[in-house]
C-alpha cells in the first residue's frame, strides 16, 4: 500500500451510483433492500482501504439513509440522515462501539504500516460492510415505523442487524458493483 496512489471517495460519485441502484418501480421493500446490498457492497469496498474509509463510511451510510426513506416516502436530505446515523451509531453500547472503533484503527494502522495489509483490509472489508448492513436494515424499521422508535429500539434494531450482518458477511461476502 505504501506508495500506491489510493482511491478517493467523492460525494457526487457515491450519489450517483445509489441513483442508478435505486428502481422506483419497485415495492418500497424491495427498493429498500437493493439499496442497503448496494451500499453494503461500497463500504466493503471502501472499507478496504486505509485512511479513506471512515470520510467514505460516513458519506455511504448517509447517502442510504436518504434513499431508503425515499423508498418509504420520506424525503430527507442528508443532514437529516446524518442526525439518524449518529443516533443509530450512538445507540450500540459503548462497549459495541469501542470494539468496533478499535478494531477499524487496528485494521487502518496494519495496513499503513505494510504489516498484515491483506489479512486487515479483509477484515476492514467485513467489518464496514457488517455495519453498513445493520445500519441500513436499523434505518428501514426506522421509516417503516414512521420515524416512530426509541432509543432502545434503535440499539436493539442495531445490534440484532450487526449480528446477523457479521455472519452473513462470513458466509458471503458482497460483491463490488
Amino acid at each position: 500500500m505504501a506508495g500506491e496512489k489510493q482511491p478517493e471517495p467523492k460525494a457526487e460519485e457515491i450519489d450517483r451510483s445509489f441513483e442508478e441502484a435505486d428502481d422506483d418501480t419497485r415495492s418500497p421493500a424491495e427498493r429498500a433492500g437493493v439499496i442497503i446490498n448496494h451500499a453494503t457492497a461500497q463500504a466493503a469496498f471502501w472499507g478496504a482501504w486505509p485512511a479513506v474509509s471512515w470520510v467514505a463510511l460516513v458519506m455511504i451510510n448517509m447517502t442510504m439513509i436518504v434513499f431508503i426513506g425515499r423508498a418509504h416516502g420520506h424525503l430527507w436530505d442528508k443532514d437529516k440522515a446524518r442526525g439518524l446515523l449518529f443516533q443509530i451509531l450512538r445507540g450500540m453500547g459503548l462497549s459495541t462501539g469501542l470494539l468496533l472503533a478499535g478494531g477499524k484503527f487496528v485494521n487502518d494502522a496494519l495496513k499503513l504500516t505494510g504489516l498484515g495489509t491483506i489479512p486487515a483490509m479483509a477484515a476492514d472489508a467485513v467489518l464496514c460492510g457488517a455495519v453498513t448492513y445493520a445500519v441500513g436494515h436499523t434505518a428501514e424499521t426506522y421509516f417503516k415505523q414512521d420515524g416512530q422508535m426509541s432509543r432502545q429500539a434503535l440499539k436493539a434494531a442495531f445490534k440484532e442487524q450487526y449480528r446477523q450482518a457479521r455472519q452473513r458477511m462470513k458466509e458471503t461476502p458482497p460483491a463490488v458493483p
